[in-house]
């Protein structure tokens, strides 16, 4: 395990500096992690266990079938009446498919996202271990960053962001993917965020992770402006679970993605 480097910038950098102390920094582990296919579906206006039938027994299953990942990990998230699905890929997509199953009844008005997350890096709390990745509440934070910002978002991340947050006992990893392939909304990069416990949301560490001046700069630029989500973990019988599979830590990469420059 690797511990954090931090680019000196430019000496002409504008750039506001990190909030995050050194000892804050130098707490956490970093490295690379695993690509993964992600699924989203909400139910416009589901009726009766009509909707719960077929996203069990068709959806869930012909999404195996096409991507056969290592480990299935389900969320559901009950306020919006959707699912989520992230499957641990070894090596790439076995299927470049993306195209989501229909649902038979059109009143539903399935929203549907489906895609590859190219890996960027993973960070987590020294005392995290393996239980980070089977943790009860996911927290996916998607983003739209230009082309030409994604340095500087990755400094932002990993110099000062992903410390801050990681300070809270409750949160416990965060793993960075690239979104390749066009969804709703336009977002390039999404952040998996891996908590213990819902207090992590309202915890002194998030609130000055999310108030600083460095963020602020970035929110002042229009284009920063994430959507996030909270998904509880969903135990189904109808999706392997990470103890049907070898366990392996998600920085256990292909060497290509250890050389793969840190971005949001």
């Amino acid at each position: 395990m690797r511990k954090p480097s931090f680019p000196q910038p430019p000496a002409n950098d504008t750039t506001p500096r990190s909030c995050a102390s050194d000892a804050q920094r130098a707490a956490i582990r970093t490295g690379p992690t695993t690509p993964v296919v992600f699924d989203f579906v909400q139910a416009g206006n589901p009726s009766g266990i009509g909707w719960d039938v077929w996203y069990c027994n068709s959806h869930l299953q012909a999404l195996r079938e096409r991507h056969h990942a290592r480990v299935w990990r389900r969320y559901a998230v009950p306020a919006r009446t959707a699912h989520l699905v992230v499957g641990e890929l070894e090596g790439g997509p076995a299927s470049s498919d993306l195209s989501p199953e229909r649902s038979p009844d059109p009143d539903w008005q399935v929203i549907r996202e489906r895609f590859f997350g190219t890996p960027l890096g993973v960070s987590s709390r020294l005392d995290a271990g393996e239980r980070a990745l089977d943790a009860p509440v996911v927290y996916p934070a998607f983003l739209r960053a230009p082309k030409d910002r994604l340095d500087e978002v990755g400094r932002w991340y990993e110099e000062e962001h992903l410390p801050l947050l990681l300070d809270c006992p409750q949160w416990l990893m965060t793993r960075r993917f690239r979104i390749d392939t066009p969804i709703p909304g336009g977002y390039t990069h999404l952040a998996l965020h891996y908590l213990s416990d819902l207090r992590a949301l309202q915890s002194p560490q998030r609130d000055a992770a999310r108030n600083t001046p460095w963020r602020d700069s970035l929110i002042a630029e229009g284009w920063f402006a994430p959507e996030y989500r909270v998904c509880y973990r969903v135990h189904d019988p109808l999706v392997p679970q990470a103890s049907q599979a070898p366990r392996t830590d998600p920085r256990s990469s292909n060497p290509a993605n250890r050389t793969t420059k840190p971005a949001p």
